[in-house]
């Protein structure tokens, strides 16, 4: 049961985030929602290029 008690104590410390707040996080990202149906299964943010400095090998 220890096993059990540890990761009920791990998922105390999760945060589910919404879209609003990955669009804060991420903010030049296209934001694409993975469905089941009607409902929202995963959001994804989606980056079309790398900014300059990533292109430089930075």
């Amino acid at each position: 049961m220890a096993d059990f008690e540890t990761a009920l104590a791990r998922c105390d410390d999760i945060k589910i985030i919404d879209a609003g707040m990955m669009r804060q996080l991420f903010p030049d990202g296209r934001q694409e929602r993975e469905r089941f149906f009607l409902l929202t299964k995963s959001l994804m943010m989606i980056r079309d290029r790398l900014p300059d400095a990533d292109r430089q090998g930075r």
